[in-house]
């Protein structure tokens, strides 16, 4: 005998999800691509399936019931392993095509010159590379890989070691000869001070990313230096550097052609091995399949080579 599953209907539970993750009748048909009156009736017919009310109304939006956020866990791990699967067999039907999120700076300064060598190796392989700020969510996304800039901690994920980084004062060879030069600590005072916009509260930041610590490693009151400009945009920063306008903390993985070919020097032979590095994170259900692994492999390969792109600074 078959066993039947008796569910209540799938457009029901979609819109159920949708409204308890926003708590908004609205966004969730905004996500869903209908009108919130369409959401509103699915709610409906799945209230009137269990005979109960699931939300109620409060001042930040619609709340689940104590019930209501029970189903909902279930919900959305159900939800989460058919997208899962529905990706991997779609995926293998579109054979060929990788997509990766990853970091602006990283994809223009790291990824974008090795391009031409991986699309000399893997002629079947068609890359769809989106640069972005902000970490995805590989679960939900239809993204094979992601490389991410961090600790390394993804917890769900599968996470490989891409690359380590250090970081060191840097300018352009015109701002280091001009005037009186830049051959001191001190005589950064003379300069505007570039760096990083770091969040407060951001989880994966470098304390030596802001010029605080290398200031006072050097005896140096931060106060004095206020000549300053912070940006979110690393490569607006670099791009700065190369201008002369300013000196920056440099980051080694962003910089090897610059530094290699002279258009940027670095300063004070000092170098500092980053907290954070460069992972790639797959997701176990697509990561395995073997275009994703070829360009995973890939990149790891790229990764250990640029390790010893640069000389080796001793640390103060």
């Amino acid at each position: 005998m078959h066993f039947i599953r008796k569910l209540p209907p799938l457009t029901a539970i979609k819109a159920f999800e949708a409204v308890a993750r926003h708590r908004s009748v609205t966004l969730a048909a905004a996500e869903l691509c209908v009108t919130p009156a369409a959401v509103s009736q699915q709610i409906k017919v799945l209230e009137q399936y269990f005979e109960r009310p699931l939300f109620r109304r409060h001042a930040s939006g619609l709340v689940p019931t104590d019930e209501a956020r029970s189903y909902l866990v279930h919900v959305s791990r159900a939800l989460d392993g058919l997208h899962v699967a529905s990706e991997h067999l779609r995926k293998i039907h579109h054979t060929g095509v990788v997509r990766i999120s990853i970091l602006p700076s990283l994809a223009s300064r790291w990824l974008a010159p090795r391009l031409g060598l991986f699309s000399r190796r893997f002629r079947n392989i068609e890359l769809d590379i989106v640069s972005e700020l902000q970490p995805v969510d590989l679960v939900r996304s239809n993204y094979d890989l992601a490389v991410r800039y961090g600790s390394g901690n993804y917890p769900g994920l599968r996470v490989d070691h891409l690359m380590t980084e250090t970081l060191f004062p840097v300018c352009s060879p015109r701002l280091l000869n001009e005037g009186r030069g830049l051959h001191a600590h001190a005589d950064l005072a003379g300069h505007c001070l570039l760096s990083e916009l770091i969040k407060p509260a951001e989880p994966a930041s470098d304390e030596w990313l802001s010029w605080e610590p290398w200031l006072k490693s050097w005896g140096l009151d931060p106060t004095c230096f206020t000549h300053r400009i912070s940006m979110s945009d690393t490569a607006a920063i670099l791009t700065a550097v190369e201008a002369g306008g300013g000196v920056a903390i440099g980051r080694s993985q962003l910089l090897q052609e610059q530094i290699a070919t002279g258009r940027l020097v670095t300063l004070f032979d000092v170098r500092r091995t980053s907290s954070l590095g460069y992972f790639v994170v797959s997701h176990s259900a697509t990561g395995d399949l073997p275009r994703v692994s070829a360009v995973r492999d890939w990149l790891l390969d790229e990764g250990g080579l640029s390790a010893s792109a640069l000389p080796e600074v001793e640390a103060e």
